[in-house]
């Protein structure tokens, strides 16, 4: 393996993400996000602060960093977006990216998140939505793209994710008293007979005024209804324990906030290590507690309902949100060794959106080489556990070898095949456009 300043023919750098120290965030070494950033150069990890998210990427509101071979040489970081201008051909592929005055910005987003109190409810806005709103608003939602995203569980994860099947959203509009304490009993009346009597197909308008009017009670009906709710949460027994977590956590922290009754509404979900939910534009989620992955297009645009203090426009959620109600799929990658394109060691998760794709490489053979084929765009690619050493395949030229620790994080050109040599297991996530946009939701 060679070594040394003169590498200008290679493919492979090193980046460090952007650290996020939002208040939801879990703080200091309890926070995922901290200990990831330990075995990365450059980053302040020493204080007890929230440690909230880890951004890599070109979004200008946390663009990574190439990290230069030679610290004394070139003692300054380099911003990865104006490093691909630099070097597009050969770096990024046939890719949607977006070319600006001395930068280039990827199509995607790749975060990990590690959540001590809830995030907002929210939904993303889909492209034409979002152009609308860019027009009309630009001081809000900054950009007109869309933002699907992709939320992939590191340890257990509580979501809310979409409404619930009409028959348990039903269930407890019969069962929770604290629920009809807030929405208007001919509401109510209304919702349980139409499904008892309708089609689903006829469950929309009244479903919609159902949530509008849980998203604007009053706070004061509100803290009754939650101070009764909290009263009886040590007997309250329902089939879904994940509830109850969610609960428990909201009336800890958003006690005259209507986003806490929505838990009835939302399907509420724990997500295991490895699985996953793809969150389509439009659709109504939070996330309450855990460490995840989370990979979407390139956008800021965020409509809020609930659950923060941040501008709300309840009345866009209402009027834009899909109001289908049914359970969402969970995901857990899909193994396609015999595609050229992946290694045999590798699951892919991969939406049907032309922006992104994640794979998850579990590496538990030590002493063993594994090879990763090239792909045709650009990725990124972060190492959740273990070490080991990454190369370029043999058969390119130069080659050079690049540690591979908890938290490191390198761009890989397209067209490049690496190995790694793994000396402790390896568990690593790599992100890119879209190979298989075309895969079923």
């Amino acid at each position: 393996m060679q070594c040394g300043s003169d590498r200008v023919n290679e493919r492979i750098f090193e980046i460090v993400g952007s650290v996020k120290n939002y208040k939801w965030g879990k703080r200091g070494n309890n926070s995922l996000v901290r200990q990831l950033t330990v075995n990365s150069l450059f980053l302040d990890s020493t204080s007890d602060d929230h440690y909230a998210e880890l951004w890599f990427g070109t979004h200008p509101s946390g663009p990574s960093q190439v990290i230069p071979f030679s610290k004394k040489e070139h003692p300054e970081l380099n911003s990865l977006a104006a490093h691909l201008y630099k070097d597009a051909d050969a770096a990024i592929g046939n890719t949607n990216h977006v070319k600006l005055a001395n930068s280039i910005h990827l199509p995607f987003l790749f975060k990990v998140l590690s959540i001590r109190t809830a995030l907002s409810i929210q939904t993303h806005p889909d492209a034409k939505l979002a152009k609308k709103l860019h027009q009309q608003y630009p001081e809000i939602y900054k950009d007109s793209k869309h933002k699907p995203e992709l939320v992939i569980a590191l340890t257990n994860t509580l979501v809310m994710c979409g409404f619930r099947p009409l028959n348990e959203i039903a269930e407890f509009l019969r069962q929770t008293p604290e629920l009809t304490m807030v929405i208007d009993k001919n509401i109510v009346n209304e919702f349980l007979y139409v499904c008892d009597t309708s089609p689903a197909s006829s469950h929309t308008k009244p479903l919609k005024r159902l949530f509008s009017a849980l998203l604007c009670a009053d706070k004061y009906t509100l803290s009754c209804a939650h101070r009764k709710l909290l009263e009886r949460m040590p007997s309250f027994q329902p089939n879904d324990s994940a509830l109850k977590k969610v609960l428990q956590a909201l009336l800890e922290d958003f006690f005259e906030d209507a986003g806490l009754l929505c838990a009835f509404l939302f399907n509420v979900i724990e997500l295991s290590p490895g699985e996953a939910l793809f969150l389509k534009p439009n659709t109504i989620h939070a996330y309450i507690s855990g460490d995840c992955i989370e990979c979407m297009a390139a956008s800021d645009n965020v409509i809020r309902a609930g659950l923060t203090q941040k501008y709300k426009d309840i009345d866009m959620v209402i009027n834009t949100v899909n109001y289908k109600a049914e359970r969402p799929k969970i995901l857990r990658g899909e193994n396609l060794q015999d595609s050229f394109l992946f290694s045999p060691f590798e699951r892919i998760y991969a939406p049907p959106v032309s922006e992104f794709q994640v794979g998850l490489l579990r590496l538990d053979q030590e002493s063993h080489i594994y090879v990763l084929p090239a792909l045709p765009a650009i990725s990124i690619v972060l190492v959740y556990r273990g070490s080991g050493i990454l190369t370029r395949f043999p058969g390119h030229s130069p080659g050079y070898s690049y540690p591979l620790k908890t938290g490191r994080s390198y761009i890989i050109y397209k067209d490049t095949s690496v190995e790694i040599h793994v000396k402790e297991e390896i568990v690593l996530y790599r992100a890119c456009p879209s190979m298989l946009s075309s895969l079923p939701a």
